[in-house]
């Protein structure tokens, strides 16, 4: 007599299998199922958040603590839209996240009826699958019992596979109620594909021939799992490295061939490394605009540029500012770079970058700080030289995302997880419970604007429900600095929606944080810093910090644009930061870029 299984019970114990340990959720009817098969399982836990796109980016959070897959589940209609943000960040960012959305039944479905011209069948119905094609690597609609486990298992596979990212299976509620025989379900075969491994011959040669080599790594290292493989390499050849900014925890900064951040919001040392060099290995970057500067022609202008990149898109974006282009994996590239190339790469070099670091740090920067304020650049600052080391280290769009990721100075074993591409307000908080949940044994450090928190306040309260060890730092500055920033910057100093005057307020944070039975610490002085940050690394449990700033710190050293008589705009190179360095400053560091 066959054995039959709810498809409900069959997706947890897939889930099982796959060692699956969390699920992200918020529930609702339409996924009843799903909810009570994870509720029965012995090795996963479910995290209850208090709205889906929580769920959503902490499940995707999750994932880049862990190295594994996310899995996030929400309810149909706006349950399911609500995790689009999430989905998007987990796209843009290359995160192996499975998204599952309760729908009506088969029958009350759009899909299910056949009329694609029909906008709604079902109780809250929306054709959820149709509106994250675009941001999924797979998303389906599953209306065969039978084939559940070959999407599942395709999902899976896909999720994590070549270039990661997010996938979604959209589940009908008798689809999840319905039993079948386990023993005669359809399997997913995984395909081959092709690597172009003997170009890899290439980088022996331009190495050879070439006198001032740079590396500039990305997150892609991170995402393959090959942090530890990659700094083996780069102390084996001795060749000097920069970061992006999503890659900012790929070397300790005090690492000796680690010299800087390359970008618009990089750091002087880094952006003259790549206008230096005379050949650029790009592993685990896409090269987005953000690390080349608007004017791309100018990118390492002197460098024969190598970009390495399983993703054929993002090969052929870069045929016009590189001049070789090789598809493969991260983990190819590593292994075949450090059994095959001897590189000797020159002192001068090397001690040329490493000047420009010690010479150039971002704490010297002009940033402005009146008698005992607290200026965000000084508290980032302050902020890495207090922490002990194996923290993770979480921020909010805004400001904070920029001045991160250059005052910022990772050590070791140290996490830093920022909303990449996307720069989502709200990332923060339900991107730490995630971390949390993924290294319960680890400090969570969330740093978010009074701006950014408003987006998903309500997670104070998953927070102190399981009195996870998160810390969250609040930047007060009355808020959004960032746009009034651009506002000051392009439209004449006019200011609109950013600020307290023009009409975006906040609440006492105190009183939020009693509300929720969160202790909380108010500073405004950087004096007493130090003193703040000790008692929050030996707190355990949640935490709130108000720090007060000024309402405008300027965000430098940065690559800027010059307004042009027609009225459009030309941006800097990226060597050209601002404030600009004087003559004699650039002489004394050898800097000679043409």
């Amino acid at each position: 007599m066959a054995k039959l299984i709810k498809i409900s019970d069959l997706i947890v114990k897939f889930f099982e299998e796959k060692k699956v340990e969390h699920i992200f959720l918020l529930s609702g009817g339409m996924m009843m199922n799903l909810l009570d098969s994870v509720s029965k399982s012995k090795s996963i836990k479910y995290v209850c958040n208090h709205h889906e796109q929580a769920a959503s980016i902490a499940a995707e959070a999750y994932a880049r603590v862990k190295n594994e897959i996310g899995v996030c589940y929400a309810t149909s209609g706006p349950g399911a839209t609500n995790t689009i943000t999430g989905i998007a960040g987990a796209w843009l960012d290359s995160t192996p996240v499975m998204y599952l959305t309760g729908q009506s039944r088969t029958s009350l479905t759009v899909m299910g009826s056949g009329i694609k011209e029909l906008r709604m069948l079902g109780n809250f119905e929306v054709n959820i699958v149709e509106i994250v094609k675009p941001i999924t690597k797979y998303a389906v609609f599953l209306d065969e019992p039978n084939d559940v486990l070959y999407h599942l298992e395709k999902a899976f596979y896909l999720a994590s596979s070549g270039r990661p990212g997010p996938v979604l299976l959209d589940v009908p509620l008798d689809i999840q109620g319905a039993l079948v025989d386990e023993e005669k379900l359809e399997h997913f075969i995984i395909p081959h594909f092709e690597q172009e491994l003997l170009k890899l011959d290439i980088l022996t040669k331009e190495l050879e021939n070439h006198k001032r080599p740079l590396i500039i790594g990305g997150h892609g290292v991170r995402v393959a799992n090959k942090v530890k493989e990659f700094r083996e390499l780069v102390q084996k050849l001795n060749i000097p490295v920069v970061t992006t900014q999503l890659a900012n925890d790929l070397m300790p900064y005090n690492h000796e061939l680690y010299i800087g951040r390359v970008g618009l919001r990089g750091d002087r040392a880094g952006n003259f490394a790549v206008q230096s060099a005379d050949l650029i290995i790009t592993i685990g970057t896409s090269l987005h605009i953000t690390t080349t500067g608007y004017e791309q022609d100018e990118f390492a202008p002197n460098a024969t540029k190598i970009v390495i990149d399983l993703d054929s898109s993002i090969l052929k974006k870069n045929e016009s500012i590189s001049q070789i282009q090789i598809k493969a994996d991260v983990s190819t590239v590593l292994d075949y770079m450090f059994e095959n190339i001897n590189s000797v790469i020159s002192p001068e070099w090397v001690s040329k970058l490493k000047n420009w670091k010690q010479m150039f740090p971002i704490i010297n920067e002009p940033h402005i700080r009146d008698n005992d304020d607290i200026n965000t650049y000084h508290l980032m600052n302050l902020l890495s030289k207090s922490l002990i080391g194996d923290e993770i280290l979480i921020t909010d769009a805004g400001s904070l995302y920029y001045i991160t990721g250059q005052a910022f100075l990772s050590k070791e074993n140290q996490r830093v997880i920022i909303s990449g591409a996307l720069g989502a307000m709200g990332y923060a908080l339900p991107a730490s419970i995630g971390a949390a949940f993924a290294a319960s044994d680890k400090n969570i450090i969330c740093v978010t604007g009074d701006g950014s928190m408003q987006l998903n306040v309500q997670e104070l309260q998953t927070i102190a429900h399981y009195q996870l060890n998160c810390k969250i730092i609040v930047i007060n500055n009355k808020g959004y600095a960032s746009i009034r920033n651009s506002q000051a910057s392009f439209l004449e100093g006019h200011i609109a929606a950013s600020s307290e005057e023009t009409g975006v307020t906040f609440p006492n944070w105190q009183k939020l944080a009693d509300a929720y039975a969160i202790s909380f610490i108010k500073e405004s002085r950087y004096g007493y810093l130090s003193d703040v940050f000790n008692k929050m690394i030996n707190k355990k449990g949640p935490l709130m910090i108000e720090i007060i700033i000024p309402e405008n710190v300027i965000m430098i050293p940065a690559v800027t644009s010059v307004r042009l008589p027609n009225g459009s705009f030309k941006s800097n190179r990226l060597h050209e930061m601002t404030p600009e360095l004087t003559a004699k400053q650039l002489s004394e560091a050898n800097v000679n870029i043409n």
